[in-house]
């Protein structure tokens, strides 16, 4: 009898647990990947605007600006090589701030409510999507 009720509640709790919804975080900002495909990926393009912008933000906008503490421990460590080497890396790393702030999170979930009311995108991100998603297919096409 006791091996009954054990089994009983445990098995209650694991399907109370199971059960539970999905629950956002509170700021767009905490929003990964998946979530954002969980709540606005309705169909493939607003799947490829979702990667289109995690992607840029994260790869590209990070991999520029992943050089900003070497050249600042460098121009610290030996001037004569790391003075001029900051003043090439300063435009790289403009860039990289300005792709991290036009392709944000909140600029996404901004593009994606448009997009699913049916607004009209710019032409350059059209583009952008276009492309991208010629690129996600060839990617697919490629791992099979």
């Amino acid at each position: 009898m006791k091996t009954i009720f054990t089994f009983t509640v445990i098995f209650c709790s694991l399907t109370i647990y199971a059960n539970k919804p999905k629950i956002y975080p509170s700021k767009i900002s905490q929003y990964n990947y998946m979530d954002f495909m969980d709540k606005y990926a309705i169909d493939d393009t607003s799947a490829v605007i979702i990667d289109l912008f995690l992607n840029k933000r994260n790869e590209q906008g990070a991999a520029e600006l992943s050089f900003l503490p070497i050249t600042g421990a460098i121009a610290l460590i030996v001037p004569p090589i790391g003075i001029p080497l900051t003043a090439i890396y300063s435009p790289v790393a403009i860039h990289g701030c300005y792709i991290r702030v036009k392709y944000s999170k909140k600029r996404l979930e901004k593009t994606l409510k448009k997009y699913t009311n049916g607004e009209k995108m710019s032409k350059h991100l059209t583009k952008k999507i276009k492309k991208h998603y010629r690129l996600m297919k060839l990617e697919n096409a490629l791992q099979y």
